[in-house]
């Protein structure tokens, strides 16, 4: 379906505002090179994700993407921690992992961020989603998505309450819905996105996650 083709594009619209959120940092501001920042892992069918405390096991309905794809995805060459943590210096959002089922109609992906030395001391996660919150309506919007409507409030996620928004919207009259996830760890903001396609079965996807 054309709204499938277009998914990529709107996840990307969403990257990239995120992205936005901690924007201004000048070069040489960014993450500790000492920190103890590590790319998740993907092992028979478990993303594990040691650094900010989260894994997910998926069933075999769901194709993980590769790194060759993620970089396709999202423009950035990452096989490594340490290239993943460059890229971010850089300031490009990163995706870490990318699943989907249901030929696109559901999918799950985690972004890192890196956010700089100053955000990455003054901005928690309330504090970004305020700052992208207000963007991502309009940067939807402009990829085609209608009826768009974006609210900010604390999630479910691996066992805790999460600081987090809610996205629904339309394509070509198919309903969208999204909610995305917010964790800090040490100067990064992991965001974790869980999307389906006709019905809202977010809160499922989100229960998939624990504490790892």
């Amino acid at each position: 379906m054309k709204q499938m083709k277009r998914a990529a594009g709107l996840l990307l619209a969403l990257v990239l505002v995120l992205s936005m959120a901690a924007c201004g940092k000048k070069d040489g501001d960014g993450g500790d090179s000492q920190s103890g920042f590590q790319r998740g892992t993907i092992e028979n069918g478990i993303y594990t994700n040691t650094f900010v405390g989260i894994g997910c096991q998926l069933s075999d309905d769901w194709t993980y993407y590769t790194d060759e794809q993620l970089a396709e995805l999202s423009g950035v060459v990452a096989e490594s921690s340490e290239e993943m943590q460059k890229a971010m210096e850089d300031g490009k959002s990163t995706y870490d992992m990318f699943a989907s089922a249901m030929e696109g109609l559901v999918t799950i992906n985690v972004v890192y961020e890196d956010l700089g030395a100053l955000y990455g001391k003054l901005l928690d996660e309330a504090g970004y989603l305020e700052i992208a919150v207000p963007k991502l309506e309009d940067a939807l919007a402009s990829m085609g998505l209608s009826n768009v409507k974006v609210e900010q409030t604390p999630v479910q996620f691996a066992g805790l309450v999460r600081e987090g928004a809610v996205i629904s919207g339309e394509m070509d009259g198919v309903p969208m819905y999204e909610t995305l996830v917010c964790i800090k760890q040490e100067g990064y903001m992991c965001c974790v996105t869980m999307c389906s396609w006709t019905e809202d079965i977010t809160a499922d996807l989100a229960e998939l996650f624990y504490q790892a």
